[in-house]
C-alpha cells in the first residue's frame, strides 16, 4: 500500500526520494513513481520529464523555429490527479539567451510561445515566472528589465547572457 502523497512520507519519518504516490488512494488511478523533495519547512513533488538538460537551439537558414516536447514519467490521469490534490503546482522552463528575441515589443506578435497550461494546446506567451496572459517576463512585472522598453531580458538585444 502506497502512501497518497509525500507529505504522508514525511510524516512517516522519511527523507526525500523517490516513492510510489497512490494520489486516490485505492481508487482507479494507478500509483506513480515521483520524486518528494522534503526539508523541515515545505515538501514537494517533483514528477520528472524527459527533458531536464539545456537544449542549445541556434538558428536555422530554412526554418527558423526550435520545437521541444515534454514527456512527463506519469499518465495524464495521474499528473491531473496529483495537480488537483496540490495546495501550489508549477512548472518551470528556462531560456537562457543572448542577441534572442522572445517577445518582440510589448504591442507587438511574440516572436515564441508554448503550449500548454490550464488547457491542453493553448499557446503562451508568458516566460520566467510571470503571469499568465502577461506577455512578459518575470523583469517586466518587477521593472527591473536591463532595457525599460522591453519586458524581458532577452529582448534588450544584447550579447551577455541573461
Amino acid at each position: 500500500l502506497y502512501e497518497q502523497s509525500c507529505e504522508a512520507y514525511k510524516h512517516n519519518g522519511n527523507t526525500s526520494g523517490h516513492f510510489y504516490i497512490d494520489v486516490d488512494g485505492s481508487g482507479p488511478i494507478k500509483p506513480q513513481l515521483v520524486y518528494c523533495n522534503m526539508t523541515e519547512e515545505n515538501t514537494w513533488m517533483v514528477i520528472q520529464h524527459n527533458n531536464s538538460e539545456l537544449t542549445r537551439v541556434r538558428p536555422s537558414p530554412e526554418v527558423n523555429q526550435h520545437s521541444v516536447h515534454f514527456d512527463y514519467s506519469t499518465e495524464e490521469e495521474q499528473l491531473l490527479a496529483a495537480i488537483s490534490q496540490s495546495e501550489y503546482c508549477e512548472q518551470e522552463l528556462s531560456y537562457h539567451c543572448r542577441k534572442s528575441r522572445l517577445l518582440n515589443t510589448p504591442e507587438g506578435s511574440p516572436f515564441s510561445w508554448w503550449l500548454g497550461g490550464p488547457a491542453p494546446g493553448r499557446v503562451q506567451s508568458y516566460w520566467g515566472g510571470a503571469q499568465p496572459g502577461s506577455q512578459q517576463c518575470v523583469c517586466g512585472l518587477q521593472g527591473d528589465c536591463v532595457d525599460p522598453q522591453h519586458y524581458c531580458n532577452c529582448d534588450a538585444d544584447r550579447t551577455e547572457w541573461y
